[in-house]
Formats: structure tokens, C-alpha cells, sequence
């Protein structure tokens, strides 16, 4: 058990049950999942395979390539063209991923002043510079020129005090 999912069923479960006051255990809100994701407008195979390996080198899970729904003019994409990667987070590789991000990359962000959650059960933010993960920073030449990571965490929660209580439980800086 990893020590994150470990905190989250003996300390955030209680700690929520006893802010909100639920009658059932599957009422309290966890994180279902993380989604990671590289949107690139142009396709080329330059930019995808760089993304393609930086989110392995996060994650230690193969992404797969999103294709477009769409035949869009103006960006000159037709449908089933690639238009970025992405890759879903569960269970043990979710806390994984929650604690190197708390503990490692969210105190390398300059100018940091915390998160806004906006929508009931859905948390997003982006990340521009993507050395800041160690994997990566390492391979500094490879991973230049990358697009904005768009991490989002879904969850169970049902009110914006549940998802705000869930996150400051896992000690995210939310900014009220």
C-alpha cells in the first residue's frame, strides 16, 4: 500500500466524515482518476513522440494518441489525424503520481500561489514548463520545445466544499 492511499483511508476518510456527516462510507469523495495530456494543434510526428516519452518517463504507463472527432480548416486537421496524447491514472499509480506531485514538483513552480477548484467534481490545472519533473529535466535536449500539460483529477465529490475539503486534505494549496 502506498503511503498517500494509506493517509487517504486512515486520516482524509475520517476527517470528511466527520466535517460532512455522511450516513454511507461510499458517500465520501476520493479521486478516481488523474488524466495527463498533451494538446498539439500542428501534427507532426516531431512534437508527438517527445510527448509520447515524457509521459511514460512521469508515469511508468504506456500513453496512448488521441485522434481527432472533427475535420477543422483552419488549424488544417482532418478527422483521425493525431492531435496529442494522453494517459489515465488509477488506484496505486494515482497516489504514486499524487505524491511525487506534491512533494517534488508543485514547490518547483515559481511565482506558485495555489489552485482554484471551479466545477463540483473535476480539479484542472496546467503545467508550461515540463522539466520540472526530474525524469525529464535530465534529457533537458530531447524535451525543449514541449506544450502545456494538462493534468485534470476527477472525483466523487458532489459540492465544491467536498472537492475543496478533499483537496486541502491531501495538503494541495487551494486558494479560496
Amino acid at each position: 500500500m502506498h503511503s498517500f492511499e494509506y493517509y487517504y483511508d486512515n486520516i482524509i476518510k475520517y476527517e470528511l466524515l466527520t466535517k460532512f456527516n455522511y450516513k454511507n462510507l461510499n458517500q465520501i469523495p476520493n479521486i478516481k482518476s488523474i488524466h495527463l495530456n498533451f494538446g498539439i494543434k500542428q501534427v507532426e510526428l516531431k512534437i508527438l513522440l517527445p510527448c509520447l516519452i515524457s509521459l511514460q518517463l512521469i508515469t511508468l504507463q504506456t500513453p496512448f494518441i488521441t485522434q481527432s472527432n472533427k475535420h477543422n480548416m483552419s488549424l488544417k486537421i482532418r478527422k483521425g489525424d493525431p492531435v496529442g496524447c494522453k494517459i489515465i491514472l488509477r488506484k496505486k499509480i494515482l497516489h504514486s503520481f499524487i505524491s511525487k506531485l506534491i512533494l517534488i514538483v508543485l514547490p518547483k513552480i515559481d511565482n506558485f500561489e495555489g489552485f482554484r477548484a471551479k466545477i463540483n467534481n473535476c480539479f484542472a490545472f496546467h503545467i508550461k514548463d515540463i522539466l520540472i519533473f526530474s525524469e525529464i529535466a535530465n534529457h533537458y535536449t530531447l524535451f525543449e520545445r514541449m506544450p502545456i500539460l494538462d493534468i485534470s483529477f476527477k472525483t466523487n465529490s458532489q459540492t465544491r466544499n467536498e472537492l475543496k475539503a478533499l483537496l486541502s486534505a491531501y495538503k494541495f494549496p487551494i486558494k479560496d
